[in-house]
């Protein structure tokens, strides 16, 4: 094809075709994408090959359009290597030497060569930049570059062909076609009419800036050429870092020998006894070693953790290569000596290798456990000197230690100095504060007789008092404390009870009135003498009922918990047959617990009172319409959202219009990072960014200190499992070293980062493999670089999966959440399910250590509330049909109809309409809380067709495209050779939501055909509108959405891309809980 030697040829293709998205929000979410199409390709005019641009593939040029070639049948991919591997070597060297910042050497460009991936699952080799037909191919494609010979004087060019005449312009080859300047059209990005889209295209993304320390842990770990924003550290001194391997070397030299002893020799005098008749130790000696109460030591781990011992080296030759001290060594703390059993009590350290940090751990660092045990003091081999939370470097033949690892839930956390502080003033064997929480763990597993009740779980229960009690499907039981049985003894037994009197959720009741309310918070009490015993063990928490006459401040109290309701009548028994069974509640018939009243109503008020005193300013990076942030916020008041950025401009329009008081940059993050650095090191000297929408300068940036929180739900295509076409270059995947620079810049007290569960199996430095996936690579490396990062930075931080339905959203939505605390700060937890979802599954996560943790807790039976259905959310929304397109065959249903034409801009209705009735569920009352100008009670246009096939499907719950008659099917609802079919004509298309089940998880793309096509709404003949699904969101209604080219469609990404409201919130309540126990924050009474 490339020679023009006159003879005629005919080139045909044939293989399987997808589509190329011009959004990538909108990738991989189109069904019956899966599995590609197969096509052939009859008359293929040419083809292209840009050597300019990293990684971009042969393309195919026909008379209908261009095709990309990205993978092989395994039968054609040995000719196809033939021809690829050599273009792609003389692609990266030309696409190197036009970069910004061209290789200086060759052996830097060599360095980076063989990083690069082949296209088949291998790697580029120096070798195969010496291969007669690389040479060939780079030659010609610096003859064909415009600025080729200036490329060939570069030292790695010059390098590369060292015998080459730089100034000879053209080779003498055979006349091939100039495929440089051949190239296929970019994809439309609509600049001049949709900024939306264009902001979002590849060549128009930011390259990635980082503050030098971030940049410095990204290398090596991310492809891109990051821009550094400040000095570079200095260079590594090799000769100084030689020496300290060869020191660490004979450490661990001297330790093996130790280890390898067979009868070590234990010595100790009498004075080294804690009092003379003690059986403890102040240090003793073992060999040449002298071990102390309280400094680390190296224990042999060979023979601690069931290592067969043969792995254990015997001398220094043994050592595998890169293998350091934490590899065959253990580190503990000596709490206590005991002589008799010739054992030593020790609080365990791990290295940061063994928690889920791994090979991106600190060489140096170490995290203390909660995990104690005695040892031999044969395996003690030595000491080693750790640094607790030091401010600087330490030496290297040292360790250090800032937080404690918590194997349970692979948290980094303060240690509890406390409770240590308190421990060492104890005597052996006393003395161990790991051993002192346990047993009071093990007592709080049993109940326990208190003066004035019983404990249990930690938490008290009185009479009188209101509890959730365990069920055995739903939410969990309520009722009121009667009385308390237990044994004589101080400890109860296993039968220690409570009785209580049931109380019923109004909600429940099948004869409620339609002007009643179903409230969630709304219970009954009951005059029933038939109480129920309730085991200890079933008990779980406390919680509040109030007679609603005596709540003057409704609205702050049931925000303020999930656990807090209110009760406005009695029923004789929780079956209630009639309504008008009810007794009027007097509030002074109704008795509570006093002492815990008393402290609820006390951190009700404290929590008013730091509102009032704490204003945490907030910085929202990838702020979308800004429901992370501001849904933060509103579960905790100190948080005040004084920054925004976000770069779509719709966006940022409806997170202007909806928070006035919120400073928006209409700008990319990362442009956003370096006007912050420039301008507070040097004012005035960098020119402002402009806005993309208005191109107005942006206002002035926050500077370091002013930023107390940041929230950060970065871009998630590239990790979402519903994207399959995942790029190793997508610098949207980079995003995460913006957010970590604007911590580490502006050093916030709070960090909170949201993702698609996906992001934990994130890989940074995969390489493509195929279309469909990516390969090699750190397993879970981007997790790991942030949590390293962070703990570099002095953070703590834990980290979760959320599903949205369990905190109230009517809609199953999986999210990865992370809470960031500075050291000193005390760490928020992740909120624990408010409402019960049943068909769910437990949130495990696997770490690539071989660890497993479950913070979130999903037993049902436990949460406070049912779960909100999708008729709970928006049965009150108006109604109407789409119109039949042909004349004569709609059916009148008693409710309006439109004519749904794709030449409009959309359906349905906007401004202020009536409701379909009154709110019938506190979601429905809490979305109508504030009036709206605007509800937005629309869809998206659509083809005639479409609109015959949605009027076609029966109002039933769950019925899609297989009962629509034979003549509205279309090629992928019924023919055998289309991916629907190969995948076993999968239900979904055209599908019809059920009132009584939750939303699928609300994505950007809504659409009939779309991968989430349960897209009709349960009783009209219609999608699902704008409002509709900002409902499913948790959005109020009073909240508007911003389209600038008046596009449906960008509506539906605001909505798909946000972090569900009632999520956010509970994220919020956590914070609020720990800034009102932090010390910092507490108000000092002096009397």
């Amino acid at each position: 094809m490339e020679e023009n030697d006159g003879v005629a040829r005919i080139f045909r293709a044939s293989g399987f075709v997808r589509p190329t998205f011009v959004n990538d929000e909108d990738e991989g979410q189109e069904d019956g994408m899966d599995e590609d199409a197969y096509l052939h390709l009859n008359s293929i005019i040419t083809f292209s090959y840009n050597y300019t641009k990293m990684d971009d593939p042969v393309y195919l040029e026909t008379e209908y359009g261009w095709y990309r070639l990205e993978r092989p049948s395994p039968k054609y991919q040995p000719f196809f290597e033939r021809f690829i591997v050599p273009r792609r070597i003389a692609q990266f060297v030309i696409s190197s030497a036009v970069a910004r910042r061209p290789p200086a050497t060759r052996q830097e460009f060599l360095r980076l060569l063989e990083d690069q991936n082949d296209a088949f699952g291998g790697k580029l080799t120096r070798d195969d930049l010496t291969e007669p037909a690389t040479i060939s191919q780079i030659e010609e494609a610096l003859d064909e570059h415009e600025r080729g010979e200036e490329l060939r004087r570069l030292p790695f060019i010059r390098a590369i062909f060292p015998n080459t005449d730089v100034s000879a312009a053209k080779r003498k080859r055979k006349t091939k076609r100039h495929l440089l300047n051949h190239r296929p059209p970019e994809i439309p990005e609509i600049a001049g009419l949709d900024l939306d889209t264009a902001v979002l295209q590849p060549k128009n993304q930011t390259p990635t800036h980082a503050t030098p320390a971030i940049a410095t842990l990204a290398k090596d770990l991310f492809r891109e050429d990051l821009q550094v924003l400040g000095a570079p550290p200095p260079p590594v001194d090799e000769e100084k870092k030689c020496r300290e391997q060869q020191e660490n070397r004979d450490i661990l030299e001297v330790l093996i020998r130790r280890a390898n002893r067979r009868h070590k020799k234990t010595d100790w005098r009498r004075d080294q006894r804690l009092s003379t008749s003690s059986r403890y130790l102040k240090s003793v000696s073992i060999d040449d070693v002298t071990i102390r109460v309280g400094p680390l030591v190296r224990i042999c781990s060979a023979s601690l953790i069931g290592r067969n011992r043969e792995c254990f080296p015997e001398k220094i030759a043994d050592v595998v290569f890169g293998n350091g001290i934490a590899e065959y060594f253990r580190f503990a703390k000596v709490l206590f000596i005991d002589f008799e059993s010739n054992q030593a009590h020790v609080l365990w350290y791990d290295h940061g290798s063994s928690t889920i940090l791994g090979e991106l751990a600190h060489p140096q660092e170490l995290f203390v456990l909660d995990h104690c045990t005695s040892i031999p003091l044969a395996s003690i081999c030595g000491t080693v000197k750790v640094h607790h939370s030091p401010e600087g470097s330490v030496p290297s033949n040292d360790f250090y230690c800032r937080f404690k690892y918590d194997k349970a839930t692979a948290a980094f956390v303060n240690p509890d100095l406390e409770a240590s502080e308190t421990a060492s003033t104890l005597q052996p064997p006393n003395n161990c504060p790991n051993c002192l929480l346990r047993d009071q763990r093990e007592q709080e597993k049993s109940a326990v007789k208190i003066a004035d009740g019983i404990a249990s779980g930690g938490i008290h229960y009185h009479i009188d008092d209101f509890v959730l009690y365990a069920s055995s499907g739903g939410p969990a039981a309520i009722g009121q404390v009667i009385d308390i049985k237990t044994s004589d003894r101080h400890t109860a037994s296993a039968q220690s009870s409570v009785s209580v009197r049931p109380v019923g959720r109004i909600s429940d009741l099948d004869v409620l009135p339609e002007s009643e309310i179903r409230d969630e918070r709304h219970v009954f009490l009951t005059s029933s003498k038939n109480l129920v015993s309730v085991d200890a063990a079933d008990l779980l928490r406390v919680c509040f009922v109030f007679p609603y006459t005596h709540m003057t401040e409704e609205d702050d109290w049931l925000a303020m918990s999930a656990d807090h309701f209110y009760a406005k009548y009695t029923f004789p028994s929780l079956k209630v047959t009639s309504w008008n069974a009810k007794t009027v509640i007097d509030p002074f018939d109704v008795p509570v617990c006093k002492s815990c009243t008393a402290l609820e109503l006390k951190r009700f008020q404290d929590i008013k009172d730091i509102h009032e005193r704490v204003k945490l300013p907030t910085l929202d990076i990838f702020g979308g319409v800004g429901a992370f942030a501001s849904g933060m916020a509103e579960g905790c008041q100190s948080m005040k959202v004084t920054h925004a950025i976000e770069i779509a401009p719709s966006p940022a329009e409806t997170y202007k219009r909806n928070f006035p008081s919120t400073t928006v940059y209409n700008q990319c993050a990362n442009t956003m990072l370096k006007y912050m650095v420039k301008h507070h090191h040097r004012p005035g000297q960098m020119n402002p960014p402009l806005q993309i929408y208005n191109k107005k300068p942006v206002p002035l940036p926050p500077s370091p200190g002013q930023i107390k929180v940041i929230v950060a739900g970065f871009p998630c295509q590239s990790h979402s499992a519903l994207n399959m076409y995942k790029h190793e270059h997508d610098k949207k995947s980079n995003l995460i070293l913006t957010t970590l620079s604007m911590m580490d810049f502006l050093r916030p007290e709070y960090g909170f980062f949201e993702n698609v569960p996906g992001f934990i199996d994130y890989r940074p430095d995969a390489s493509q493999f195929g279309p469909h996936k990516l390969q090699g690579g750190m397993e879970q490396g981007g997790l790991k670089f942030i949590l390293r990062a962070l703990i570099d930075m002095k953070y703590q931080a834990r980290f979760g999966i959320l599903d949205a339905a369990h905190y109230g959203t009517p809609q199953r939505r999986k999210r990865f959440v992370m809470c960031v605390a500075q050291q000193n700060q005390k760490l928020p937890s992740l909120p624990q399910p408010t409402h019960d979802f049943p068909n769910t599954e437990k949130l495990i996560i696997k770490l690539s250590n071989g660890d497993s943790i479950t913070p979130i807790r999903t037993t049902n039976g436990t949460a406070s509330h049912r779960c909100v259905t999708i008729g709970d959310a928006i049965s009150d929304l108006p109604r109407y049909d789409y119109k039949h397109p042909i004349p004569g065959k709609h059916v009148d249903r008693g409710i309006k109809s439109l004519h749904c034409k794709s030449t409009d801009a959309r359906c349905g209705y906007e401004g202020k309409i009536p409701y379909h009735h009154a709110p019938s569920t506190r979601y429905q009352k809490e979305a109508r809380k504030n009036a709206t100008s605007n509800l937005q009670h629309f869809t998206r246009p659509l083809k005639e067709k479409i609109v015959e096939r949605i009027v076609n499907i029966p109002l039933s719950a769950n019925a899609d495209y297989r009962s629509l008659p034979g003549d509205l099917h279309e090629y992928q609802t019924v023919n055998p050779r289309s991916a629907n079919a190969r995948a076993g004509f999968r239900p979904g298309m055209y599908g019809r939501l059920d009132a009584n089940d939750v939303f699928p998880t609300t994505v950007t793309n809504v659409y009939v055909t779309a991968k989430q096509s349960r897209v009709l709404n349960p009783w009209c003949h219609r999608m699902v509108t704008v409002r509709e699904l900002a409902r499913s969101q948790g959005f109020r209604d009073d909240f508007v959405f911003e389209s600038l080219y008046n596009n449906v469609v960008t509506i539906h990404r605001q909505i798909g891309n946000a972090v569900p409201w009632p999520v956010a919130t509970a994220l919020g309540r956590e914070l609020q809980a720990a800034v009102l126990e932090d010390p910092k924050y507490k108000v000092i009474n002096i009397t």
